[in-house]
């Protein structure tokens, strides 16, 4: 094999030695057409260049096609007109919340619902002292009522304590008086039996 591509070379005898088609033989004949197909091949007309190319699609376009290229154009500039524009944007954006304003609308509705929460629930504190104070009273009242019948009564009986005890002062006074008459009397009447 060292020396070319001749056709003998590629190709290989056997062992038994008779002459076989092998790849190699089989790819250099083909390599070989190949070869006698490009030289027998007719003279072609040699490749255009890019500007060939550019004057010849030029000049293919007709007038119709840029009629409706110049209409698609108008229209796509008619809609960008009526389309946003800066200032329209500008505008919508204006409505939009910034992260900085969020956290302060944020912060002010939490603030506010706290407010709210603390209100009512004072409210209700409220409400309910109210209603504990109100019970109270009413106690206080019904006590003092008691009270004031308890002092009334005490003073009746204060009262008739005290005529019984100035009644019993009377009949303390009175029983010695009469005892002292008696012992008096009892003396008298011993000394007349005597």
């Amino acid at each position: 094999m060292p020396g070319g591509n001749s056709l003998t070379s590629n190709r290989s005898v056997n062992k038994s030695g008779k002459s076989g088609n092998t790849v190699q033989t089989l790819l250099a004949a083909k390599v070989d057409k190949v070869d006698k197909e490009k030289t027998e091949k007719p003279n072609k007309q040699p490749k255009r260049t890019h500007s060939e190319v550019s004057n010849e699609s030029n000049t293919s376009v007709d007038l119709t096609g840029m009629i409706s290229i110049q209409r698609d154009l108008e229209e796509i500039k008619q809609n960008l007109e009526g389309g946003l524009k800066k200032i329209d944007l500008e505008n919508a954006t204006k409505d939009l919340v910034k992260s900085s304003d969020l956290e302060i609308i944020v912060t002010s509705i939490v603030k506010n619902l706290f407010k709210e929460f603390t209100s009512s629930l004072e409210t209700k504190i409220d409400k309910k002292v109210s209603e504990v104070i109100g019970e109270m009273q009413e106690k206080i009242d019904a006590l003092s009522i008691e009270n004031e019948n308890l002092r009334e009564k005490a003073e009746v009986v204060m009262k008739s304590l005290s005529t019984t005890k100035k009644e019993l002062h009377q009949n303390e006074r009175l029983t010695r008086e009469a005892i002292t008459s008696s012992n008096y009397n009892e003396q008298y009447s011993q000394k007349k039996t005597t």
